[in-house]
Formats: structure tokens, C-alpha cells, sequence
């Protein structure tokens, strides 16, 4: 199976402490079953309030219901919520049409898209809790 990005279990961890986290994932190759096997698997399902997977809502990223759908499983509206994600196209996009802040990662994977301006780039998990931290208290 995949094997997680550096830091990222830590950051998760400590993410969960302060934030209501959830997962919103297009399940292109894997079903949602699968992924979170994964994430049990690397300790971290716990740290989500819920999961939202394609392949069980039926609209992949951008489509606004799968982010409206986590959204009310997170009891938060989208001007109070931060999607991180890779890929200007659907993470970006699609955060960003329905008023949510959008940070994008450049970890594993740097989109040469730039159709869609993030509200911040980062390039690793302990950047995004710096700019989360910065945001917090500004």
C-alpha cells in the first residue's frame, strides 16, 4: 500500500488536538474502504471527524457537494474552513468556488497549474501548521 509523506502523521496528530479534521479524496484506484484501511493501518483514522471518498458520494473534486458534504459532517462553514491539497485543478478549484480558504502542498507533487491562486503554498506538513498558526492568530 502507500506509504505516508514525511511528517505527516505527526502533523495530523497535532492538527487533531486543536482542529476538526476531515479527508476528502477522489477514489480513483482505491475505494474509500481501502484508504482507510490505509489510515487505520498508519494510526490515523482516528484523527478524522469524517471522510468523504468519491467513490461513495458519487462526485469527484471539484464538484461542490463532496465539499459541502464534508463540510456538514464537520458542522463548519466554508469560510471558517482550510482545504490542503495537491492539484490546483480539483483541491484549489474546488475549495475556492464554494468559499473556502485553499492551501495548496507541494510535498510530493508540484502543480505546474496555476489557473486558480491558493491562499498559500507550502511545501511541507510543518509549513501548513506554521501558516494555520500565523492565520489563527492573525
Amino acid at each position: 500500500g502507500p506509504t505516508l509523506i514525511d511528517g505527516v502523521a505527526e502533523a495530523v496528530q497535532h492538527l487533531a488536538q486543536r482542529y476538526r479534521l476531515g479527508v476528502i479524496s477522489d477514489s480513483g484506484l482505491s475505494t474509500g474502504a481501502t484508504l482507510r484501511h490505509f489510515l487505520k493501518r498508519d494510526g490515523l483514522l482516528d484523527c478524522f471527524t469524517c471522510t468523504t471518498f468519491s467513490d461513495e458520494v458519487g462526485v469527484s473534486k471539484p464538484h461542490a457537494r463532496i465539499f459541502q458534504l464534508t463540510l456538514e459532517k464537520l458542522g463548519a462553514l466554508p469560510h471558517a474552513a482550510v482545504h490542503l491539497g495537491d492539484l490546483t485543478h480539483s483541491d484549489i478549484a474546488g475549495a475556492k468556488a464554494i468559499g473556502m480558504q485553499a492551501v495548496r502542498l507541494t510535498a510530493n507533487y508540484d502543480d505546474a497549474n496555476r489557473s486558480v491562486v491558493p491562499d498559500a503554498v507550502v511545501n511541507s506538513y510543518a509549513e501548513f501548521e506554521a501558516w494555520l498558526k500565523s492565520r489563527d492568530e492573525g
